[in-house]
């Protein structure tokens, strides 16, 4: 797809919509701008409450998907460490199917650790038994930490916390972003604005594409146990 949309010279987009969240827009902002520093590492938690019957669902389906939470749900927080910290150069980590067997390959839990060509490093938790909505991506850099938590919504209020790195007196630059998710809002916006200007490019979609490769790649690496490069 991404080289007809080449060939063709006409967009291809992949939706990921957290990129649009105001808190981690102006996250993505500052570490690209600088202002965090050199990037030095990532953790990142993106949880839920699985329910009941959901392995009765088409998300619970090895045969109708491509792979378990970290596929369906945690692949945006693995978008989100390539943006801040380039292309993975490895990935390791474990995955379980321990409260819902019968999804069994499909995992209900992933952790793993990305090694991005940068250097930086990143761990990602994707989970269905956090049994609380939960959203938490942290960026540590040489001049100062930032942390996003909540996505609006059921996750809670989004709010940026910036951490200087100082010998004290401690302080952190915090903003709260209130009201409802507007992330789809604003990724549609961009998608038709793309469109406007008939800029072609699959880049966005190449994006998607390395996304998936590196969950792959963990689901190689956590059978296999060792580090597998995307």
């Amino acid at each position: 797809m991404c080289s007809a949309s080449d060939a063709a010279g006409v967009p291809l987009i992949c939706g990921f919509n957290h990129r649009y969240h105001a808190a981690i827009a102006e996250l993505l902002r500052l570490a690209d701008e600088g202002d965090l520093g050199k990037l030095l590492w990532g953790r990142a938690v993106y949880g839920i409450g699985g329910r009941d019957g959901y392995t009765d669902e088409w998300r619970g389906d090895a045969s109708v998907v491509a792979g378990g939470h970290l596929m369906e749900q945690g692949i945006h927080v693995v978008d989100l460490a390539r943006q801040i910290f380039g292309e993975v150069k490895a990935v390791t980590g474990t995955r379980q199917t321990m409260q819902w067997p019968a999804m069994a390959p499909l995992e209900d839990d992933a952790m793993a650790l990305l090694l991005h060509e940068s250097g930086a490093t990143c761990t990602v938790h994707s989970s269905l038994t956090q049994w609380v909505n939960l959203f938490r991506l942290e960026v540590g850099g040489s001049k100062a930490t930032a942390v996003v938590e909540g996505l609006a919504g059921s996750y809670g209020p989004m709010r940026l916390s910036v951490w200087r790195r100082t010998t004290g007196p401690f302080s952190a630059d915090v903003r709260e972003y209130r009201g409802a998710d507007k992330s789809w809002a604003h990724e549609w916006a961009a998608m038709v604005a793309l469109l406007d200007k008939r800029i072609p490019t699959s880049r966005t979609a190449y994006d998607g594409k390395q996304a998936v490769a590196v969950v792959e790649a963990l689901y190689s690496a956590a059978d296999e146990g060792c580090w597998v490069a995307p």
